[in-house]
C-alpha cells in the first residue's frame, strides 16, 4: 500500500542572495551560477513534514516495515549535465517558512534564507563553524547554506543519467531516525553534490512545483509498505485465457481522510459448463497472486501510484480487494484505477474501464 504525506512548510535558499526568503514562492529551485568573477553561487532547498500521523500508525502497528520516498516534480530543467546526483540530509536546527517570494521588491528578508534561520529581524544565523556534534555545513563563496546531519545513515541521494529530472529519491533511513527519535526533526535539505556546488563549470538549474503550487504537482514523501494477504478458501483461481470480468465496488464520492477497503467482483465471461444442482454464479474467483492497481489522476492522466510490490490486490475468504486512504489524494478531483493481472504463464492483461472515483472535503 502507498500513502503521501505534503509538506507543512518549504522555500529555496539561495547563495546569491543571503538574506532572502522565499517561502510561498510556488518554485523551489536547484541552481548552480557563476558570478562575473566566476565564482560560484548555489541554491538549496529546505522542506519539512508534520509526520504525527505516519508516527502513530507505525507505532500501532498499522503500517509495518515502511519505505520512506521523496518526491519532486519538474516544472522546467535547462543546461544540467548528462549525469549527476542530487542529494538530501536531515536538516540540524529549527527554521522558519516566511512569506517572501524571489520576485519580491525589496526582497523579503523575515523567514529561513541562505544566512538565517529566521530571518534578518530575528537574526538567528546558520552555524559557519563549532558544528554541534555531529552535525556540518558547506558553501561555496557565501557563508551559510544550512547546517545538516553529517553519517552515511543520514545522506540520501538520487543519480540521473540521460532522464527526467523528477525526484524519488529514497529516504527510508533519515525518516527511520526521526521516528525513533535518534535525531531531531526539523526536515530535510536538498543540494547539489559538494564537488557539483564548488564546481567553476556550468551545472544548470532544475525548478520544481512546490507547496504553494496551484497544480496536483505537489511535493509530497511517500510512504510504502505491504498490507498484503493471500486467503483463498473455496474460491477458484482465474487466468488470462478465461476473458475475466473485472468491477470494482466503487462508491462515486469518497471523503478525504477516509480510509476505504475496496472490493473486486471477478468471474469469467464465460464460465465453464457443468453439471451441477447449484448455479455457477454462486462460484466465487479470485485473481492470480500477481495482480495491481495504479491510480492516475483522471483529468490529467498522470500516474499518482504505478503497478509495483505496494500496489499488489489482496484476497481473502471473501474475494479480492485493496485499500485505500483517500487524504493521500487532493480534494476536489477525480481518480481514475486501471488493473494489471500476470497469470501463471506470464500472460498479462490490463483492465481500463472508467473505474472512477472523486475524492470530496468534509
Amino acid at each position: 500500500m502507498k500513502t503521501f504525506l505534503y509538506p507543512n512548510k518549504d522555500a529555496t535558499i539561495y547563495e546569491s542572495a543571503s538574506s532572502m526568503n522565499t517561502g510561498i514562492d510556488q518554485i523551489l529551485d536547484l541552481d548552480h551560477t557563476l558570478n562575473e568573477n566566476n565564482l560560484p553561487y548555489n541554491s538549496r532547498i529546505l522542506m519539512d513534514f508534520n509526520l504525527t500521523s505516519i508516527s502513530q500508525s507505525v507505532s500501532n502497528g498499522t503500517i509495518n516495515n515502511p519505505k520512506f520516498y521523496l518526491r519532486l516534480f519538474t516544472v522546467e530543467a535547462y543546461e544540467v549535465p548528462k549525469n549527476y546526483t542530487i542529494e538530501a540530509y536531515p536538516i540540524s536546527g529549527s527554521w522558519t517558512m516566511g512569506l517572501g517570494k524571489q520576485k519580491h521588491t525589496p526582497i523579503t528578508n523575515e523567514g529561513v534564507s541562505w544566512t538565517f534561520k529566521d530571518g534578518y529581524v530575528v537574526n538567528t544565523g546558520w552555524l559557519t563553524s563549532s558544528y554541534n556534534s555531529g552535525t556540518t555545513g558547506s558553501w561555496a563563496t557565501v557563508e551559510g547554506g544550512g547546517n545538516w546531519y553529517t553519517g552515511s545513515s543520514y545522506r540520501a541521494t538520487q543519480s540521473f543519467e540521460y532522464e527526467t529530472t523528477d525526484v524519488r529519491m529514497d529516504v527510508t533511513n533519515i525518516v527511520s531516525s526521526w521516528l525513533s527519535g535518534s535525531i531531531e526533526q526539523d526536515g530535510l535539505i536538498i543540494k547539489r553534490t559538494d564537488s557539483d556546488e564548488q564546481s567553476q563549470s556550468v551545472q544548470g538549474n532544475t525548478r520544481f512545483f512546490s507547496l504553494e503550487t496551484n497544480t496536483i504537482y505537489i511535493p509530497r514523501l511517500e510512504i510504502a509498505w505491504d498490507d498484503t494477504t493471500f486467503i483463498t478458501g473455496s474460491q477458484t483461481e482465474l487466468a488470462i485465457d478465461d476473458d475475466i470480468q473485472l468491477h470494482p465496488k466503487l462508491k462515486r464520492n469518497y471523503k478525504e481522510g477516509a480510509r476505504t477497503k475496496i472490493r473486486l467482483n471477478v468471474r469469467p465471461r464465460y464460465p465453464q459448463r457443468t453439471f451441477t444442482t447449484s448455479s455457477n454464479q454462486l462460484t466465487e474467483y479470485y485473481l492470480p497472486t500477481s495482480s495491481y492497481y495504479q491510480i492516475r489522476d483522471a483529468h490529467t492522466e498522470d500516474v499518482i501510484m504505478d503497478f509495483d510490490e505496494y500496489t499488489k490486490i489482496s484476497r481473502d475468504e471473501n474475494g479480492n480487494y485493496f485499500n485505500l486512504w483517500m487524504d493521500t489524494f487532493q480534494p476536489e478531483r477525480f481518480y481514475s484505477i486501471v488493473f494489471k493481472v500476470v497469470d501463471e504463464n506470464n500472460n498479462i492483461e490490463f483492465f481500463d474501464n472508467d473505474y472512477n472515483f472523486k475524492v470530496i472535503k468534509w
